[in-house]
């Protein structure tokens, strides 16, 4: 007997194994045993715990989301969005200094941030993270009462971004630290190799290609290797980053990685947008690709974080033409990885000037199979039998898929996070009938304004300067009286 049966779905995202690609299909059946999928085509014979009627539904596998900061970013909403510190000349310097050196949640706020992001990951169809966050007192229980499943990295440096005057960007270094907050990194880690939800995993996160000594990105390496871990960091995400590479060492972020031996299958470079192609940075090299696409590294693509700042990858379709693994995060908030898809697909074509440079199935395969492949899982994106039950029914009756021709690119381009109805992880629901059934999302955004409230009351007392939160990022319209 099955634990759960989906009976005559309108349609379905299958993964057809003959052409490696997903496909549609129509009036199959999807049954789930053990956490995976155990039947998916037409006329299920056997019996099933639950039965649910698929018709006016679409199956689709659940989204991988590669590059996250659910643990603290949603706090930042009404700040972030258009990165507006007008007194800093790099949009960068000035976010760093904001939001590392000013915004600080307290311990009992941090449950209510991540439960937020969750939330809002959980109702757009996510079911696999990556929360790149900084280890606090509840993370890996909140993680996992959440029913998501997600790889926990915690981020350490050898530096930390420093900003006396509030324009300016500079480095702290303490590379004395180092071995004891990789090793801190990996206490956790195994914490969560050993969750009692089963969902969690380990991740090592060097933060930032500029942030972090050679001898600790090293380091990293071999004891990722030793325990067969995956890695991430933040490479080539700014101009100011990548100058600040070229000065030290004479190469881009991405070659000097490479170089260092930290590039591979089982790392995910986040943003990767100012390669040594990039017309803003006028190089004359064109290694960075290659590159990437010879180690089997991946980018994790955020477009929302950068396009918000006038910047976008140049470009994705260039991306997978040279072979590079591509998937996709959401980095920032929202935390919702359909409006991410939307925006990936939009601004590839901006980028190329060109509207057939790339379509949608590509960016939907770089959130499932992509995501997937970053994360050695290749059980994970996609519908097949084997394949764990982490699936996203969608309402394709809902009025934002209407005129129902083409239902991706009816979700994708018009009904977003609206009509998910049922989300799955493991086979265990977490959302019904779009209600999130694991975190009380009322709660969690009240818990939430509160910590922001209080933070805004603490930043003159944080900036060096003295100045409020509206001197460093004025409100987007005037306040009368």
């Amino acid at each position: 007997m099955a634990d759960l049966l989906v009976r005559n779905l309108d349609w379905l995202i299958v993964w057809d194994e003959a052409n490696a690609r997903h496909a549609y299909a129509r009036g199959w059946d999807l049954a789930v045993t053990g956490g995976a999928i155990s039947h998916l085509g037409p006329g299920f014979a056997g019996t099933a715990a639950r039965e649910i009627d698929g018709r006016g539904l679409m199956a689709m596998p659940g989204l991988v989301n590669v590059h996250s900061h659910a643990s603290y970013i949603a706090v930042t909403k009404g700040l972030y969005e258009e990165s507006a510190v007008p007194d800093a000349p790099d949009p960068v310097a000035g976010v760093l200094h904001v939001f590392s050196s000013l915004m600080t949640l307290q311990e009992h706020e941090k449950p209510h941030a991540l439960n937020y992001a969750l939330a809002e990951l959980l109702l757009s169809g996510c079911t696999s993270i990556c929360d790149l966050a900084f280890a606090w007192d509840g993370w890996l229980d909140t993680l996992g009462a959440s029913g998501i499943r997600a790889w926990a990295a915690v981020q350490y440096a050898s530096a930390r971004y420093v900003s006396p005057n509030g324009h300016t960007l500079g480095y702290d270094w303490d590379t004395a630290g180092d071995g004891a907050r990789l090793k801190a990194a990996i206490a956790v880690a195994e914490r969560a190799a050993g969750h009692a939800s089963g969902r969690l995993s380990p991740m090592l996160v060097p933060a930032q290609a500029d942030s972090c000594s050679e001898a600790l990105f090293r380091d990293t390496v071999a004891a990722a290797d030793e325990r067969g871990w995956l890695m991430q960091t933040h490479a080539a995400q700014t101009e100011w980053e990548v100058r600040e590479m070229m000065q030290r060492h004479g190469c881009t972020s991405v070659v000097w990685l490479d170089r260092i031996g930290f590039l591979g299958p089982r790392t995910t470079l986040g943003h990767v947008v100012f390669t040594d192609q990039h017309p803003w940075m006028h190089l004359h090299a064109r290694d960075d690709l290659p590159t990437l696409a010879r180690t089997g590294a991946t980018v994790a693509h955020c477009p929302t974080t950068q396009t918000r700042r006038g910047k976008t990858l140049q470009s994705f379709a260039r991306y997978r033409r040279a072979g590079v693994n591509m998937a996709i995060g959401t980095d920032i908030h929202p935390h919702n990885m359909l409006d991410e898809l939307r925006c990936a697909t939009v601004m590839a074509k901006v980028a190329d000037g060109d509207t057939h440079a790339l379509f949608v199935d590509a960016t939907f395969e770089a959130a499932t199979i992509g995501g997937a492949r970053a994360l050695n899982r290749a059980d994970l994106g996609r519908l097949a039998t084997g394949c764990r039950a982490d699936i996203v029914l969608v309402d394709t009756g809902h009025w934002t898929m209407k005129p129902l021709r083409d239902p991706l690119r009816s979700l994708v381009f018009t009904g977003l996070d609206r009509p998910v109805r049922h989300v799955f992880v493991d086979g265990v629901q977490v959302v019904a009938d779009g209600t999130c059934l694991t975190i009380d999302v009322e709660a969690a955004a009240a818990g939430l304004d509160a910590a922001q409230k209080r933070m805004l009351g603490d930043v003159p007392s944080r900036d060096p300067l003295g100045r409020s939160i509206d001197s460093i990022i004025p409100l987007s319209l005037p306040m009368l009286g």
